[in-house]
């Protein structure tokens, strides 16, 4: 009884303890979260672009190093590697090393008792120290276990490989999303100085038409008629300033600006429709197809699943085999009454799982189901590369001769709006109709532009949608100006040998 109390009394500082661990919660710190937060904030958003002009290569390059699902699947493939890494380890034999101190509080002393007569035998002994000092050191090698973690390790080498495509997808995605953006946002600044002027030309003359009307100079259906005019159009010019602002914002997003920050584009080029045709496009179909099947990152992909797939088949045979262990052990303790206190014990054992053997057929199917369903996946992606590839192109196609006509269409414009201005100022035509002319000229350019923009959206999903990398690693580590001199030769060479036949 009395030992039983020590025991529980020793035993209630220990339950306090760790009932205390247990029940106190963290609360959050405002402070540390404000601190925190400021940290991502200055993470997020590096302040190395501020009063720069952004050609179309720096912003991509941006894109590239700045942009935080980059980082993160940049991250993730980082992290896959680690375990790549780490995975290898588990062929390794186990060991472990021990070292106790053991004692009582009395001596461990005992006798025998005989089983026939049931009379103690012996005198009451003792041959263990009643404090004594005991180490082991073993090792554990289960040959079976090691086999199949070398395989694993193979496994996990695939699925780095696995995320590494992945990355390559995130970066694909990141670049044409930013060429796209890049060409509305350009247009976007163009346009908006004369969209700004036309709507306060729109608006004063609106003013001078109610004036008008009150003075009795216009009659008031007339006076209407032409102030609808004017306000249908200068709803149109606002209505194509919101979209373009728009992207704007997506750039910013994109490019790792803080919302609302500054954005200068380069524009300064005044024969920036004109003076730069769009990309260039001889190859066929077919030649398009094999480039993607080639190159695309989801294609790399699904042949990585293959052999990993084919792998698991085999480890669940594997698995079934018999486990051959083997232990070896170095003891020490330091008991007085034994003859030797150094030692080495050692046991080799063969296990073989009933379970294992019953469950085979079964898991053999299951993994056998797997390599199928692998290979239908890779049979419909090529199926749906070649889809994606063939509508990209079609689209690429459309949207430049949607361009040519937006470029005729703006130049009629532009003729008409000449000879308004013309007329009005030799009196021959009012102001209104000169306002209405000049929006309806800024609208075929405005419109000119985004058809631009969004021709050059196709061909940057074009470039998508064959898997050729702009660029190849990360951006950690490499300055901006080199990133984008690297993106613009990659452009160049892209557009001249891939996209014309002319190189491999």
């Amino acid at each position: 009884m009395y030992n039983r109390t020590k025991c529980v009394v020793c035993a209630l500082p220990l339950i306090a303890l760790l009932s205390a661990c247990g029940s106190n919660q963290a609360a959050l710190d405002p402070s540390e979260m404000r601190r925190t937060i400021a940290e991502d904030m200055r993470t997020a958003y590096p302040d190395d672009a501020k009063g720069e002009v952004l050609t179309l290569e720096m912003a991509i390059a941006r894109g590239i190093k700045y942009n935080l699902d980059a980082k993160v699947a940049q991250n993730e493939s980082y992290v896959a590697r680690k375990e790549a890494a780490l995975s290898g380890y588990d062929a390794l034999p186990t060991a472990s090393l021990t070292a106790s101190r053991i004692g009582r509080n009395n001596l461990g002393g005992s006798s025998s008792r005989s089983l026939q007569t049931g009379v103690q035998s012996l005198e009451p002994s003792i041959s263990t120290d009643q404090y004594r000092n005991t180490a082991s050191l073993d090792a554990n090698w289960n040959l079976l276990d090691a086999g199949l973690a070398i395989a694993r390790a193979r496994g996990a080498s695939d699925r780095e490989k696995v995320s590494m495509e992945r990355r390559r997808k995130v970066f694909e995605d990141v670049v044409t999303a930013v060429y796209a953006a890049y060409w509305r946002a350009a247009a976007a600044q163009r346009i908006q100085p004369q969209i700004k002027e036309l709507v306060a030309a729109a608006n004063a003359e609106t003013k001078k038409l109610d004036a008008a009307v009150k003075e009795g100079i216009i009659p008031f259906g007339d006076a209407k008629t032409l102030k609808g005019q004017i306000l249908d159009k200068r709803a149109a010019l606002m209505q194509l300033q919101d979209r373009l602002l728009l992207a704007e914002a997506g750039l910013r997003a994109l490019i790792a600006l803080p919302p609302g920050s500054p954005l200068r584009l380069d524009i300064s080029n005044k024969d920036w429709l004109e003076g730069r045709s769009l990309p260039r496009l001889s190859r066929d179909d077919d030649a398009l197809h094999s480039i993607a099947l080639m190159h695309r990152p989801e294609m790399h992909e699904q042949f990585l699943n293959k052999s990993i797939s084919a792998r698991n088949v085999k480890l669940e045979i594997f698995s079934t085999f018999p486990g051959a262990s083997a232990i070896l052990g170095a003891k020490h303790d330091a008991n007085s009454f034994l003859a030797e206190n150094d030692w080495m014990d050692w046991t080799f054992s063969l296990t073989q799982s009933i379970t294992k053997l019953l469950t085979l057929p079964a898991r053999y199917q299951r993994a056998k189901a797997d390599q199928a369903l692998t290979e239908k996946r890779r049979q419909a992606l090529v199926a749906a590369v070649m889809t994606q590839v063939t509508l990209a192109r079609l689209r690429f196609d459309y949207l430049k001769e949607f361009y040519a006509g937006a470029t005729e269409i703006d130049e009629n414009t532009r003729q008409l709006a000449r000879r308004a201005s013309g007329f009005a100022k030799t009196g021959m035509m009012g102001s209104p109709q000169r306002v209405v002319a000049e929006i309806d000229a800024a609208l075929s350019g405005a419109n000119r532009m985004v058809a631009f923009g969004d021709a050059q959206e196709a061909y940057g999903q074009l470039v998508s949608s064959l898997g050729i990398d702009i660029w190849s690693g990360d951006g950690d580590g490499v300055a901006l100006p080199e990133i984008s001199s690297t993106v613009r030769r990659n452009l160049q060479a892209l557009e001249d040998e891939i996209m014309t036949g002319k190189g491999s």
